[in-house]
């Protein structure tokens, strides 16, 4: 029985520690490289815009790629998406394709509560 609650709390620990390293990664990638990826154009359903009036975090960060969370708040809705960025010409990123997370007013799977609308 001693061994098993070692196991346990050994992987419950693992899980833990990954997960808070990560935590970790992605504020430290968000204090580094924040404001180079407000200054990006892009383009989504509400048209092209910046990331200026929005909570961003970087999901991850590479040489030549990045996914930024963004989260977008008004009055009417909320929403948050995950905007896919690639390097070119070694310092330049330029923006690929977005996919919405969730939304306030429905879900990002094209399903909005209530049903009956």
């Amino acid at each position: 029985m001693k061994i098993f609650k070692i196991v346990v709390l050994s992987i419950v620990s693992a899980f833990v520690l990954f997960w808070l390293s990560s935590i970790v990664v992605c504020e430290y990638n968000t204090y580094k490289y924040e404001e180079i990826f407000r200054n990006v154009k892009i383009h989504d359903i509400g048209g092209e815009g910046y990331l200026k009036d929005c909570k961003i975090k970087i999901l991850k960060h590479d040489v030549d790629y990045a996914e930024v969370y963004a989260v977008f708040k008004s009055e009417l809705n909320e929403f948050g998406s995950i905007y896919y960025f690639k390097c070119v010409n070694g310092n330049d990123w330029e923006f690929e394709h977005y996919d919405t997370i969730y939304s306030k007013m429905g879900s990002a799977d094209k399903f909005v509560w209530p049903y009956i609308r």
